[in-house]
């Protein structure tokens, strides 16, 4: 999955207050919600010993926001069918939804072979991919919630712990509403197949854009258009196997797991930056269920878990969900640009 940024939730933090110079920053304590402003902001971020070169400054009212430097990896490909997410789209092989059984046994290996006559792919492990991905693919509306957490590291050298809740509406092939509430992730998404919006419930700063008129085109727009990355991006576009599967060195089955007291096949797959793990749901219904991803070249390997649950395929989802209306008090912001750290950057 190569050319990839790092693959979080998508913030709030490329809003800037139309008109404003960029002068006074504001920085937003994420377990106290402390606000502070210009000077202050800086030997605050300071005394925290969080890295200057891991946050990015925004103009006051909006915050100064911890934005993690991410080598390359999981889930999305640069390949471009539309850019970097929609190259998702092009490699889906058909799997009847009736025999998505596993055929992975339930002591699976603990790691892939080394013979260096053996394949570093088991083909196992590309079924199950397959399956998962024609399932998702055969639904015309997805709904479901994220809770996870991702790892930074400090100045210590100490990984700290971020948590984070997501509720996610997809309705094929144009409209998408995703809600985050975290430790340091904030934010609303809104997309009718015209227009992005993006709001930060905590200031209340909002900011919009005219988007692609699909979901695959918006994502990657996003992506390569303001730096905004989504760690579940690849479970909403058409054709999830194909970002998954690209750029990979190795991939095989681990065996059965339990997550949440569903039974799932566990799957491990490597790159050349990142180590990844999925859990896909056992049976008829071949649904992701947990994701894991180490980013190896990163000091301290941090890592990212998601479980994903409260599934809904196919039900209805109502219009005003993807309708965007400002709460009293908010303001339009622009949206920006934001820096990427880079290839490689630690």
């Amino acid at each position: 999955m190569r050319r990839t940024a790092a693959r979080r939730a998508v913030r709030m933090c490329f809003l800037v207050p139309t008109g404003l110079p960029l002068p006074s920053a504001t920085a937003v304590d994420v377990t106290e919600n402390n606000v502070r402003t210009g000077e202050d902001a800086a030997e605050y971020v300071n005394q925290r010993r969080v890295s200057a070169p891991a946050c990015f400054v925004l103009c006051s009212p909006c915050r100064l926001r911890y934005k993690p430097r991410r080598s390359e990896g999981w889930p999305m490909k640069a390949s471009r069918l539309n850019a970097r997410t929609a190259a998702l789209m092009g490699f889906l092989l058909a799997v009847p939804i009736a025999q998505a059984q596993s055929d992975i046994p339930d002591a699976g290996i603990l790691a892939p072979s080394v013979n260096s006559d053996a394949t570093p792919f088991e083909p196992a492990a590309f079924d199950v991919l397959r399956k998962m991905s024609a399932f998702l693919r055969s639904s015309q509306t997805l709904a479901f919630t994220v809770r996870g957490y991702s790892e930074e590291t400090a100045t210590t050298g100490q990984m700290v712990t971020f948590f984070r809740t997501s509720r996610v509406e997809l309705q094929r092939p144009d409209h998408l509403r995703i809600d985050v509430r975290g430790d340091i992730s904030n934010v609303s998404l809104w997309y009718d197949g015209k227009t992005v919006t993006l709001l930060d419930p905590l200031r209340k700063a909002f900011g919009s854009t005219a988007s692609p008129p699909t979901v695959d085109q918006t994502i990657d727009f996003l992506t390569d258009k303001y730096n905004a990355v989504f760690t579940i991006s690849p479970f909403l576009t058409s054709d999830p196997f194909a970002v998954m599967s690209d750029g990979l060195v190795t991939a095989f089955a681990v065996g059965k797991a339990e997550v949440d007291g569903v039974t799932c096949d566990q799957l491990a797959f490597t790159e050349k930056d990142v180590d990844w793990q999925l859990w896909v749901q056992r049976g008829p219904r071949p649904l992701p269920r947990r994701v894991a991803v180490s980013y190896k070249t990163v000091p301290g390997a941090p890592r990212e878990v998601l479980e994903l649950s409260e599934w809904k395929l196919g039900a209805s989802i109502s219009a005003r969900d993807f309708i965007f209306i400002a709460p009293p008090g908010s303001f339009r912001a622009e949206m920006m640009l934001l820096r990427s750290a880079g290839k490689g950057a630690p």
